[in-house]
Order: C-alpha cells, then sequence, then structure tokens
C-alpha cells in the first residue's frame, strides 16, 4: 500500500502569493520604464525617428510585461483555488473516516 499523497496547501499558496508579488514589482519596473520621461522631441534635441522608435519600444516593453503579469495572477489565482478546494475534500474526508458509523 501507498504512504498517500501529502500537499503542503499553506506552502502552495505562499508560492502564488510570491508570484503575484514579485510580478507586481516587477510590472512596476516595466511601467518606469515604459514612461521613458521624454517624447521624440524631449529635452530641447530633435530625436525624430530615432526618439519616436525608442519611446515606442519602452511601451512595447510595458505591454508585454503587463500581459505577462496577467498570466501570472491567473496562474497564482489556479493555484490558490486547487489548495482551497484540496483543503475542503481534505477535510471532508477526514470527517468521514473519523465519523462514526
Amino acid at each position: 500500500m501507498s504512504g498517500g499523497v501529502w500537499v503542503d496547501v499553506d506552502r502552495v499558496r505562499g508560492v502564488a502569493d510570491a508570484l503575484v508579488v514579485s510580478a507586481d514589482a516587477l510590472c512596476a519596473a516595466a511601467a518606469s520604464v515604459a514612461d521613458a520621461g521624454f517624447g521624440p522631441a524631449g529635452a530641447g534635441r530633435n530625436y525624430g525617428d530615432l526618439g519616436a522608435l525608442y519611446i515606442q519600444a519602452h511601451a512595447g516593453l510595458g505591454r508585454a510585461v503587463g500581459a505577462w503579469k496577467s498570466s501570472v495572477d491567473d496562474i497564482s489565482s489556479a493555484l490558490t483555488t486547487s489548495m482551497n478546494e484540496y483543503d475542503r475534500q481534505d477535510d471532508a474526508a477526514a470527517f468521514v473516516i473519523e465519523s462514526d458509523r
């Protein structure tokens, strides 16, 4: 007979929470980078097309990290939901096993 399966639901929930915290931090950093702080003609210089491409690249970085963060949020939510359901089922099974018959 197998020794069974044990899942540390609190640890998995902690991982899910840590994923969100790190994604939030990276998203905040990307947002600060996405706002390059000047337009194509910023700082009294005319950067022209090169400046426009630079700004566009920074904005693209922000969008990409935002999309990644959305995925991380979804994964975190799924992990938390799974652990909550595992906990609920484990409690229900333990109750049935320990109940008088």
